[in-house]
C-alpha cells in the first residue's frame, strides 16, 4: 500500500519517477479520496511564474524638479503603461524579468525621455527619476481684423427679431 508521506516528499524534490511508483502502487479508499483531492488542488492550482517585479518612479521638470502630471509611462513593446499623478508618479505592476525601454512622454515636453532597464528576480529597483525639458511654441502673430462700418458705430445694432437689412 502507497504511503501518503511519498507523494508529498516526491512532490517536493520534484522527482517524477518517485512520484509516478507511488500512483503505480493500489491504493486505499481514504489514500485514494486524498491523493484525488492532492492532484485536484495541484490541477486548479496556477503554473508557476517568473517573480513579478514592480517599477516605480516620478517624472519632473529638469529645471526646478516640478512634478509633471499626466505624462505617459511605458514599456516599449510591451502592455505595460501608466500616467503620473499630481506628484508626477508612477508605478508599473507586475512586470516579469527581462530588458525594458521605459518611455516617458508628455505633450507639452520635448520628445520621449528613455530609460533602459533590466528587472531580475529577487532585485529591488530603485526609484527612477526621469526629467523632461519643456517644449516650448513659438506661433506666428495673429491678427484678427473686422470692418468697423459694419457693427462699429456708424450703424445701429438691430434690435433682436428684426429683419436685417
Amino acid at each position: 500500500m502507497a504511503s501518503l508521506r511519498a507523494v508529498p516528499a516526491a512532490l517536493r524534490v520534484g522527482h517524477r519517477a518517485a512520484l509516478l511508483r507511488a500512483l503505480a502502487k493500489p491504493l486505499s479508499l481514504a489514500s485514494s479520496r486524498a491523493l484525488l483531492q492532492l492532484l485536484l488542488l495541484l490541477a486548479l492550482s496556477p503554473a508557476p511564474t517568473a517573480v513579478a517585479q514592480q517599477i516605480r518612479g516620478r517624472v519632473v521638470t529638469a529645471a526646478g524638479g516640478r512634478p509633471i502630471a499626466g505624462a505617459a509611462v511605458q514599456l516599449a513593446g510591451t502592455g505595460f503603461g501608466a500616467v503620473t499623478d499630481g506628484a508626477g508618479r508612477f508605478r508599473l505592476e507586475a512586470v516579469p524579468e527581462g530588458r525594458y525601454r521605459v518611455q516617458v512622454r508628455h505633450v507639452a515636453y520635448l520628445p520621449p525621455a528613455e530609460i533602459t532597464l533590466r528587472v531580475r528576480a529577487g532585485e529591488r529597483l530603485p526609484e527612477l527619476r526621469v526629467e523632461l525639458e519643456p517644449r516650448v511654441f513659438i506661433a506666428p502673430e495673429t491678427v484678427v481684423e473686422a470692418p468697423r462700418e459694419r457693427w462699429g458705430g456708424a450703424e445701429p445694432r438691430p434690435e433682436a427679431g428684426a429683419p436685417p437689412r
